[in-house]
């Protein structure tokens, strides 16, 4: 039998899609634009994905088994968040079955652990393969009798895990460990805690295997757990102090460090099943500086430098070409409709008086405002556009971005603008390596922002990544302002671009390549590995980062501190791992993917660092004694990475 399931701690939503139907004000703005439109169709399938499902008899079909506990443990240094996830399920009705289950996790994550505790002291930990190796290993120890599992990517957000048989009336405790770079928005920290997997809507045509595949997995099946306890213990650690730690979706409990850094902040919160994704906000005591850290791995012999920088700087505003792509498909519908309107309304008064403007609406179908192209922002088109935007509804049917954004990019640009698409949309999309080759051919930069929770933060972080753009998030009743005043200042203000980092050179080492532009205040990182830790030397050692501004060519020199952390065990080196997964995702998403392919198994498999290209894979452990574990690719790998 294919296991496909989802898992989630939320409430799980049928969403059924109306027939396309527009307000009288909308009709009498929109009318003569309403021919290319046509009728949008229903979409059973999009469910929300919430639990493990396990699959027995036949004939029994497949029936999702929700968490009955959750726990989350969260320790935040800075600007990186490191997450100990704990979920306990039990089988109380339902014989040997195949259980899986698919959870949601932010974009950008770096997935370093994976373990399995079953009943009576049977125990299965992951190690990573190449996928196809990986399915090999588990298919031999399934048909051997053993405990297995594998764990692995659908999406970037979207992860799937197998676990073999379950017995009637068995308790599975299933563990996850990742960690991954916080955002900032508008001086804070941002740390959120995804609820569930949003449906993702699949056109005809354009979406790939795989995409294809992380639909059928997420968005079959679906269940509620309301009584499910959820815990999340937060505890965060900045040079800077905390001066806060808020979330404006749930209430926590607080206990504050003073502001010197020499204590941890912590945050704590118990509730009965999570409904929406927590969203959590943590405010320094003091703005970031330049920062760089070491991180020495002692098993390994290797260091990891990290640079961090939030800058501030002057510009002058450059005039626009803005053109505001808004999402009203069905899954669009109640709060995260008007959360769209709501923030569109806040672009368009902001909007400085020498840029341009169009509005387009999309769903199974989409519309412009302005069918030939964007307009002089004035009071008369302001007030044409508000109307537009507010006679809109989430009965649009499906969501399918290719064809407005395909519509925006073939207009001819303004002469003299930059022009700068804001997408407002919850993501749910399945044909997104279609949607990115796009945004990357088009030459425009994409602003996008994700509504509500179950948001696919794989194509809003997506869209804007390759266009070298930025993303935001909000939840459905969050306030707006900060996040669209901030992504204004963005598309309106000159980046820092051709950016270039110079590490010490003391040894050979391996960086990142091709930075992406700086905007002011947003956080930005960049890692180095080196194969030895960097030699003791009375000379400061410096890290050098330029580019280029509106007022010339920048440079700004960051010092290497002497002190350098220690981390004994492989599953603490936190820069380690966002290293390899930093490198791994350019060469993802580079057009030479195929030809670096290679090296992106060697880092997953040398630091335990999970990629579309590699599994965890995991066989059974009898009271703690291992069945089999094969380590024989490491020490090959280390030697040709170096190399």
């Amino acid at each position: 039998l294919k296991v496909e399931a989802s898992l989630a701690q939320g409430t799980c939503l049928l969403q059924a899609f109306a027939s396309f139907n527009v307000s009288v004000a909308f009709q009498k703005m929109a009318a003569p634009r309403l021919q290319r439109w046509g009728h949008s169709s229903s979409n059973p399938n999009k469910i929300q994905g919430c639990s493990l499902v396990i699959l027995g008899d036949a004939a029994l079909g497949a029936k999702p088994l929700p968490p009955h506990s959750v726990n989350v443990d969260v320790r935040v240094v800075e600007r990186v968040a490191l997450h100990r996830l704990t979920q306990k399920f039990q089988n109380s009705n339902d014989p040997i079955a195949e259980a899986a289950y698919v959870f949601p996790l932010m974009d950008g994550v770096s997935v370093s652990g994976f373990r399995v505790r079953f009943s009576h002291g049977r125990e299965i930990v992951g190690e990573v393969k190449e996928k196809e190796a990986a399915r090999a290993a588990f298919t031999r120890a399934i048909s051997s009798g053993r405990r297995a599992a594998m764990l692995q990517e659908d999406g970037s957000d979207v992860f799937r895990a197998s676990i073999g048989t379950l017995a009637a009336g068995e308790e599975v405790e299933v563990n996850l460990e990742y960690c991954l770079q916080l955002q900032i928005t508008s001086g804070l920290v941002r740390l959120t805690i995804p609820s569930h997997v949003g449906p993702r809507y699949c056109p005809q045509f354009g979406a790939t295997q795989e995409e294809e595949l992380c639909l059928a997995t997420s968005s079959r099946y679906s269940s509620t757990a309301p009584n499910a306890a959820f815990t999340a213990a937060i505890a965060v650690a900045m040079t800077a102090g905390v001066a806060a730690i808020e979330s404006p979706t749930h209430d926590l409990s607080t206990n504050l460090a003073p502001c010197d850094g020499s204590s941890e902040a912590r945050a704590h919160m118990v509730t009965q099943g999570l409904q929406a994704d927590l969203v959590v906000l943590i405010r320094p005591c003091a703005t970031f500086e330049p920062t760089v850290v070491r991180e020495l791995l002692a098993t390994r012999g290797t260091e990891a430098l990290m640079l961090n920088l939030v800058p501030t700087f002057d510009s002058p505003a450059q005039r626009t070409e803005a053109i505001f792509v808004l999402d009203c498909s069905g899954s669009m519908n109640g709060a995260r409709i008007e959360q769209a309107k709501r923030a569109a309304s806040i672009f368009l008064r902001s909007l400085p008086s020498d840029c341009f403007l169009n509005v387009v609406l999309f769903g199974s179908n989409f519309g412009a405002l302005y069918s030939k192209g964007s307009v002089a922002y004035d009071e008369t088109t302001l007030q044409e556009a508000s109307v537009f935007i507010d006679g809109a509804s989430a009965n649009f049917g499906g969501t399918k971005l290719f064809p407005p954004l395909d519509f925006v990019f073939k207009g001819a640009p303004i002469a003299g603008t930059q022009r700068a698409v804001f997408l407002l949309t919850d993501g749910d999309v399945s044909d997104q390596q279609r949607i990115f080759d796009l945004v990357k051919r088009s030459g425009s930069r994409v602003y996008s922002i994700g509504i509500g929770s179950g948001v696919s933060t794989a194509l809003v972080n997506g869209v804007a990544r390759t266009s070298q753009g930025s993303a935001a998030f909000v939840q459905d009743r969050e306030d707006l302002e900060p996040v669209c005043v901030a992504m204004l200042q963005k598309a309106t203000l000159p980046s820092i671009t051709n950016i270039t980092i110079a590490w010490p050179k003391n040894s050979s080492f391996r960086s990142q390549t091709k930075p992406p532009p700086i905007f002011a205040g947003d956080a930005f990182s960049n890692f180095a590995l080196y194969p030895e830790r960097l030699p003791e030397c009375d000379e400061q050692l410096m890290v050098v980062v330029s580019g280029d501004t509106a007022q010339g060519r920048l440079e700004l020199e960051v010092p290497v501190p002497k002190a350098c952390q220690t981390v004994e065990k492989e599953g603490g080196a936190l820069l380690h791992h966002l290293f390899a997964r930093s490198v791994i995702k350019d060469i993802e998403e580079s057009q030479d993917k195929n030809e670096y392919k290679v090296e992106a198994i060697q880092l997953s498999v040398l630091y335990s660092v999970l990629c579309s290209y590699t599994a965890f894979v995991s066989v059974e452990q009898v009271e703690g004694k291992r069945v089999e574990k094969s380590m024989d690719m490491h020490l090959d790998l280390q030697m040709r990475l170096e190399e």
